[in-house]
């Protein structure tokens, strides 16, 4: 289990490896190797273009406003559509939540920014204002043109370029907007290509970054991977797999390699002499008194059921073996106990098919997941050590499954029960219809159908079966424990 946790944080952390590797440069119309710009410009009510930013060496967004965008923090959220742009940007604005979204042109540039703000009463997102970016031959913005919620036109900013760097990023612009007084203002950019060298950023674990933090983060995961498992993981490691080695050693010696306590004797046709007919009326006796009918289950038969029974008929077996008799009928007598012995002590799979099939896909996929990142022994293992140790482990012998069925003839498994319950939970979700009605009648256009609780219990009920498929070792090792230690 601590394994599976272990795959799903490695995953994880590879997702976030391929989430920090994105050139964040474009969407503050940034080019070339840029690691930090500070501009001059003044906060017309989106947060990108005027807070001061820092990059790693391949671009990602380190820092923004002086705020670490690496880690989950209070004040900034990030969200990234599927080509991993910043498409939308939560944060605290004083007392209020705000949001910008942001929208880009063929090109990869934002086109469009909506600023909205948190209605804190109606716990909704509500519209403030809208601005259009338009781009000149150069690739530099050449007006902003800023809506109100209502749709109408709040402001129109106008740009004109004048100092650029070698990257073709400009340094100053000035900027006019008449009707609030802008006229030829002039706006700068201080842009830098060296690494963060004050406030520098740090990742999850507080530890600070140097001159890449791309480079960092993968050196901190090539350092895990070399740096091999620690003391208590071996410990546990070796544990558990020891625990379910001996289980796989045991149980294949139990069912391949052990032999039966009894052979069947050879017939010599001999007449059976006082004392031996003596042991064959004993030894029949026994039997007969130790059986118990299955007519109840359909079967013209009676079998011993019980762990005492098997034992009455094994003793009177063992005297008559231990006799060395040679009369045709005491060998017959204790040669028919044998067989019936042995059969009724045939070990056949007592577990849950049902639970089987589920424990198979997760485990499966698990051990393909493992595979793939190439810990191909350790896959194979862990298939080995779950699915292998639930089919070993719940083989029963004949005579205990058949008495389980005597007493309880329409019994299900309790993997079985388990697994039945999370699909009638499942099935137990409800889909709520709203129905509109003027002057008693229907209007269809407004009716509306909620499945949002399909979807809700379709997820837990996925949660809780992979929970299931993951504790089929565990299920395995229980077994084994019942059917091969306490009641062998």
């Amino acid at each position: 289990m601590k394994h599976n946790i272990l795959i799903a944080a490695i995953l994880l952390f590879g997702a976030v490896l391929n989430l920090l590797a994105q050139d964040d440069r474009a969407t503050f119309d940034l080019k070339g190797d840029v690691r930090q710009c500070i501009p001059s410009v003044p906060d017309n009510g989106f947060v990108l273009p005027s807070l001061r930013a820092e990059f790693s060496e391949k671009g990602t967004l380190v820092r923004l406003g002086g705020m670490d965008m690496t880690v989950e923090n209070g004040s900034y959220t990030v969200k990234r559509d599927a080509a991993k742009r910043i498409v939308r940007l939560e944060f605290s604005a004083g007392d209020a939540d705000r949001i910008n979204t942001f929208s880009y042109d063929g090109q990869g540039r934002i086109s469009e920014v909506k600023d909205w703000y948190v209605n804190i009463d109606m716990d909704e997102e509500t519209l403030d204002s809208r601005m259009v970016r338009t781009y000149n031959a150069e690739g530099f913005p050449a007006k902003e043109t800023y809506y109100n919620e209502d749709g109408s036109e709040r402001a129109v900013y106008t740009y004109s370029y004048g100092k650029t760097d070698a990257s073709g990023n400009w340094l100053t612009r000035t900027v006019s907007e008449p009707s609030q007084g802008i006229s030829g203002e002039t706006e700068t950019r201080e842009l830098s290509v060296e690494a963060v060298t004050e406030e520098k950023a740090s990742d999850a674990t507080g530890k600070s970054l140097t001159s890449s933090y791309d480079d960092e983060l993968s050196a901190a995961l090539s350092a895990k991977k070399s740096a091999g498992k620690s003391a208590g993981d071996w410990f546990w490691t070796l544990l558990w797999g020891a625990l379910f080695l001996s289980l796989f050693v045991h149980t294949i010696y139990v069912l391949y390699v052990k032999k039966p306590e009894f052979a069947v004797l050879p017939v010599t046709g001999d007449a059976d002499t006082d004392e031996e007919e003596r042991l064959a009326d004993m030894l029949y006796s026994t039997v007969e008194s130790n059986v118990t009918s299955l007519q109840p289950v359909g079967v013209d038969d009676a079998i011993p059921t019980t762990r005492k029974q098997m034992e009455n008929i094994k003793d009177a077996m063992r005297k008559v073996r231990d006799a060395s008799p040679r009369g045709a009928r005491v060998v017959e007598t204790y040669n028919t106990a044998v067989e019936m012995v042995a059969d009724c002590e045939r070990r056949v799979f007592a577990g849950s098919n049902m639970y089987r099939v589920l424990g198979l896909v997760v485990v499966g996929v698990i051990a393909v997941l493992r595979i793939g990142d190439g810990s191909v022994l350790q896959g194979i293992a862990y298939f080995l050590f779950s699915f292998g140790a639930y089919w070993l482990g719940s083989r029963r012998q004949l005579y205990r499954v058949i008495a389980t069925g005597l007493r309880n003839p329409s019994g299900v498994k309790t993997t079985s029960s388990a697994i039945m319950a999370v699909f009638g939970f499942m099935a137990s979700s409800r889909t709520y219809i709203t129905q509109y009605y003027q002057n008693g009648r229907e209007i269809p256009e407004l009716r509306d159908e909620d499945n949002s609780e399909h979807v809700m219990f379709g997820v837990l009920g996925f949660i809780a079966l992979v929970a299931l498929g993951l504790f089929m070792p565990f299920v395995g090792l229980f077994n084994y424990l019942r059917f091969y230690v306490i009641g062998r």
